[in-house]
């Protein structure tokens, strides 16, 4: 069974937005190396790399850079 990771909710927001929203570094991580996109738009125009910012989680972001960074080096 496959799970659709870019489902959103009726804000447009991503389960990866709303996990970095929460400041849920573990959900994140997850997702991340499940490959759910991290740039995908709410309708108000916040990505999830917006959002990891809201819990002020530094470090994770920079991580999240770091891997989306070799991901598209490839």
């Amino acid at each position: 069974t496959q799970i659709d990771l870019s489902v959103k909710d009726n804000k447009g927001r991503s389960i990866m937005q709303l996990a970095a929203m929460g400041g849920n570094i573990r959900v994140l991580e997850i997702l991340l190396k499940a490959k759910a996109p991290l740039i995908i738009a709410d309708e108000k125009g916040t990505t999830p790399i917006v959002s990891i910012l809201y819990p002020n989680n530094l470090r994770f972001f920079l991580n999240v850079l770091l891997i989306e960074s070799c991901r598209w080096a490839r």
